[in-house]
């Protein structure tokens, strides 16, 4: 245990150094001038001086208060048409778009995607297979991390399209493109294979996957320090109560609270304040006790691709006929998805498609698989 203790700190430091520097080469580390903190805004300041304190780009600047000319920006913010709310929403908006225009990088993104569905693709087929082991799926969850983590940083993400949504509730224009159709290929993929990016793409969620791992046997079926399963109807509650409640303060304060606490930093080096960081520092040392803390209680597009859950084509599910409810797969399964499943419940937690139960089943009756076969 202290061995695995030792790695947990160890890996934390190396994802938290390397991605710093592979996001310095490849990155856009002008993105963290550019990401908007808190507004300060008084009726005195020129245009200008609102967007220097600020750290508004001029582009975005002059979009923020529709003006042709650079040469515009003298007047006084109270000559302006928009009333302080406005500006303050129009400075979510603009600046969410600059930095989105800005920070991407083409050939990064087509790389990005090709590698993520060649990994993806041979995942599906082993897991329809049956041939993921404890040991295989503990290095597939560490290429993952330094492929799409370290590789890649923090952007794209499943969550990505969705938080800029989220910022973004009240401009249907800039929803619906490019975010609308990014979020709309995440959820096809997931419907496809059930929670496939969740599971195995996403850095973030791969992450905790691996350190919860850390705290379990050689057979990934039993825990060395007690980990615990957060009951799904209190999970899940919260993480609806976050998302209302990212969407309001947005909407209303102009403000997007997942930003300051935006555990994907780990991955990009952007600079949050202490409390992001102990937000971020929390999460990881929870991920070894529960399973995915923040997807599980948190993440948007989490409680998005739960709700697609029951549409997808390929998922976990049992063979009643040889099935001798043995329970094996509910102790191997990091969640309670897997006993819902078992009791054929309507509704179920998040199940990742990990395949721990697939493994485990001594009947091989679990599988990954498009039709469901029912007892005689």
């Amino acid at each position: 245990m202290v061995k695995r203790i030792f790695f947990f700190f160890a890996l934390i430091i190396f994802v938290l150094v390397f991605s710093n520097i592979t996001y310095r080469f490849f990155g856009n580390p002008e993105e963290n001038n550019t990401e908007r903190k808190d507004i300060i805004i008084t009726g005195r300041m020129s245009i200008s001086e609102y967007g220097r304190v600020n750290r508004i780009p001029l582009e975005a600047l002059l979009n923020i208060f529709n003006l042709k000319q650079v040469s515009d920006t003298v007047q006084f913010i109270s000559s302006s048409a928009y009333s302080i709310k406005e500006m303050q929403k129009r400075t979510l908006v603009f600046v969410s778009e600059f930095n989105e225009e800005h920070s991407k990088n083409p050939l990064r993104y087509t790389i990005h995607f090709i590698l993520g569905m060649l990994f993806m693709s041979a995942l599906f087929y082993f897991l329809r297979k049956s041939q993921i082991t404890p040991g295989i799926r503990r290095y597939l969850y560490l290429f993952s991390i330094l492929v799409f983590g370290l590789g890649f940083n923090s952007s794209p993400s499943p969550m990505g399209p969705l938080k800029d949504t989220i910022s973004l509730v009240d401009n249907l224009p800039e929803i619906i493109h490019p975010r609308l159709f990014a979020i709309l290929t995440y959820l096809i993929i997931g419907i496809i294979a059930n929670k496939f990016i969740c599971s195995w793409v996403c850095q973030l969620g791969v992450l905790q996957d691996f350190l919860f791992r850390l705290n379990r046997n050689k057979k990934d079926n039993k825990a060395l320090v007690r980990q615990f399963k957060i009951p799904f109807a209190v999970s899940n509650s919260i993480r609806i109560v976050f998302f209302f409640a990212t969407v309001v303060s947005s909407y209303i304060l102009a403000v997007n609270i997942i930003d300051s606490v935006n555990p994907f930093a780990v991955f990009s080096g952007l600079t949050l304040k202490a409390g992001g960081w102990f937000f971020i520092g929390s999460i990881l040392v929870i991920s070894i006790l529960v399973y995915r803390p923040w997807c599980s209680l948190f993440c948007p597009f989490g409680l998005l691709s739960w709700i697609c859950e029951n549409l997808s084509i390929y998922k976990i599910r049992v063979n009643q006929k040889t099935c001798t409810s043995c329970n094996a797969c509910v102790s191997a399964c990091p969640s309670d998805a897997m006993s819902a499943i078992l009791a054929k419940k309507k509704v179920k937690p998040d199940c990742f498609s990990c395949g721990s139960c697939i493994s485990e089943c001594p009947e091989n009756s679990v599988t990954y698989s498009r039709f469901q076969v029912n007892s005689p």
